[in-house]
């Protein structure tokens, strides 16, 4: 595998570029623009609807962020998915031309130019922009669908003759993709990827960068201080990847709190991209906390403490602060029965 480290490409001379979909994107973006010194721009996508807030108060207050931009990605998409069949098969045979016509009126599309870009997701809109018009393209982990194996069919053939590749850096334009186990990829991208482990930016946080990145993300709104004999569960969307229907997910997860609730307080943290609405538990649990800010920003504020902290398979629960007891029920890495198993033996084990 080669060695070509996420800090050797951001420490140079070029300006950087960081294509955000999420609160999560985002906080990464900020702690790696904090970490190297130079020219760094942010492009915060509306898959959230705090998104223009949000990159104002980064525009008002973090310093590292020369400028950030926020795009208007989901009305654009909406506009392209509003047309006529034969106009979307013309414009899929004309697919580049055509987002240039979208997005090259853009202020924001200058300082692409002349710097080197790091996507947190390559299938979104505005990504795909990107990956049509610019080369030597970096991708930095987005979650458990990086490492989800791609069915290939006759749609996606044909939708690669025309420079529309499946995501998560299959695009050859996509030269490295940086994440925490390289060697799990899948083999069809193996040879790209790069070992990351944002875990090393979360700890050790400068009292002065944790104040701005509270002020960031949670606006003057603060949580309230936890229980001891409390258990966070921290959520992930394997719906939105397609590896277990919302269904199975929804049962999988009620199963879970009506287990922990049985000996703790427990606590919800969803993903920032997921969409199921775990209200349908609010009975069962202290809270549901908001998703659209990082499970990170909890290690700032010195009034919330946990005593453990559950998940399936998210690596974020390595990055929460010490002190919190952290446990793995088991990855789901296909709709399989052998999966689920696995995970409630773990889950017997938590209350023996």
């Amino acid at each position: 595998m080669k060695e070509n480290t996420l800090q050797q490409k951001l420490d140079n001379s070029s300006d950087n570029a960081f294509i955000c979909y999420n609160t999560e994107h985002i906080l990464t973006a900020l702690l790696l623009s904090y970490t190297f010194p130079g020219v760094h721009y942010l492009y915060i996508c509306n898959r959230f609807s705090s998104y223009k807030d949000l990159t104002f108060r980064i525009n008002e207050i973090f310093p590292s962020i020369k400028r950030a931009f926020a795009i208007d990605d989901n009305r654009l998409k909406k506009e392209y998915n509003s047309i006529t069949p034969l106009k979307k098969i013309i414009q899929l045979l004309f697919y580049k031309e055509h987002l240039n016509k979208i997005f090259e009126s853009g202020d924001f599309v200058e300082h692409l130019k002349f710097s080197d870009i790091f996507l947190f997701h390559d299938g979104q809109f505005f990504s795909q922009y990107i990956v049509t018009h610019f080369d030597n393209l970096n991708m930095i982990e987005e979650g458990i669908g990086n490492y989800a194996k791609v069915k290939f069919n006759f749609a996606s053939i044909f939708k690669k003759l025309h420079g529309i590749y499946p995501p998560y850096g299959r695009n050859p334009h996509i030269k490295n993709i940086f994440v925490r186990e390289p060697d799990r990829l899948p083999a069809d991208i193996r040879e790209k990827g790069r070992k990351f482990d944002k875990t090393d930016y979360c700890q050790n946080v400068p009292d002065e960068l944790a104040e701005l990145l509270i002020d960031i993300f949670m606006d003057g709104n603060t949580l309230t201080a936890i229980s001891k004999n409390s258990v966070l569960l921290i959520t992930q969307p394997f719906s939105e990847d397609f590896v277990i229907s919302e269904s199975k997910k929804m049962a999988l997860y009620e199963e879970i709190v009506d287990t922990l609730a049985k000996d703790y307080e427990v606590f919800i943290k969803p993903h920032p991209r997921e969409e199921t609405d775990y209200s349908f538990l609010a009975s069962k649990v202290g809270r549901i906390f908001d998703n659209t800010f990082p499970l990170e920003i909890i290690n700032f504020m010195d009034k919330v403490h946990f005593e453990k902290a559950v998940t399936l398979s998210s690596s974020a629960i390595d990055r929460l602060k010490p002190g919190i007891e952290a446990i793995q029920l088991g990855d789901i890495l296909e709709d399989e029965p052998h999966y689920f198993e696995t995970i409630r033996k773990n889950l017997k084990r938590i209350r023996e």
